[in-house]
């Protein structure tokens, strides 16, 4: 069995390590294999008020998960960063002020979009 966080909804469920595809059993989004394969790294999950800078860009964010090489971020509203963007994230509660690339964009009904970052 594996742990997983449905992108869409962020409800977290278990899946059997079976390799197929499967629908969130929660709000039914269809979420591909490849998508619920871990990443080589720990992460913990976080929920903590984060900030996105980019030049004299400020977006308010929530860092859903950390590892010591990225975090997932998810942003409420309009997505204004794209795949290889470089940008500045911080998370006052724990500390982290750093420089990241964004790695990977998912946009949900242009209303929610999840963001992969890796730290530089």
């Amino acid at each position: 069995m594996s742990d997983c966080n449905c992108p869409r909804c962020l409800n977290k469920f278990y899946v059997a390590d079976a390799g197929v595809d499967v629908n969130c059993p929660f709000c039914g989004f269809f979420i591909k294999y490849d998508a619920l394969i871990k990443r080589e790294e720990q992460r913990d999950i976080i929920n903590k008020n984060c900030y996105l800078f980019k030049y004299d860009l400020s977006v308010s964010a929530q860092a859903l998960d950390i590892s010591k090489k990225g975090a997932g971020i998810v942003i409420t509203g309009s997505m204004p960063f794209e795949k290889d963007d470089a940008l500045r994230v911080v998370i006052k509660d724990i500390g982290i002020d750093s420089d990241a690339q964004v790695v990977w964009v998912k946009r949900f009904d242009n209303a929610v979009s999840r963001v992969g970052l890796l730290f530089r």
